[in-house]
């Protein structure tokens, strides 16, 4: 009977326990369904006399440094702060479509006029 007893009562404590767990989980769920949703920044850097980069940050932290000119030849920044930032904008457009890494081709960077 002992037995018994010492039974029923661990059957309690654990099922008590497990609506704990499901408490957590779905705080967890909605955590996640909160952040579902990124805070996206654009930020467009002088690296000396016409030489521009960028940077993409998701929710205060840097995802894409790119201070040089991507898919094309050479090490050299953009030429304006509005090339840069057009670029900028671009990737940003890809990574908010689930485009990630977010690469763009010399084509995409000459239709974006960003090249010249």
């Amino acid at each position: 009977m002992r037995y018994f007893i010492i039974f029923i009562i661990s059957i309690f404590l654990f099922n008590c326990g497990d609506e704990s767990d499901k408490r957590e989980d779905a705080i967890q769920k909605e955590t996640r369904s909160i952040n579902k949703n990124p805070i996206y920044e654009l930020v467009v850097s002088e690296n000396g006399t016409n030489n521009f980069g960028c940077q993409i940050l998701q929710d205060g932290k840097m995802i894409i440094n790119q201070q040089i000119i991507p898919a094309i030849q050479g090490n050299k920044g953009f030429s304006t702060k509005e090339k840069a930032q057009t670029a900028g904008q671009f990737t940003l457009l890809k990574i908010k479509n689930g485009i990630f890494p977010p690469t763009v081709s010399p084509h995409e960077l000459d239709s974006l006029g960003v090249l010249h």
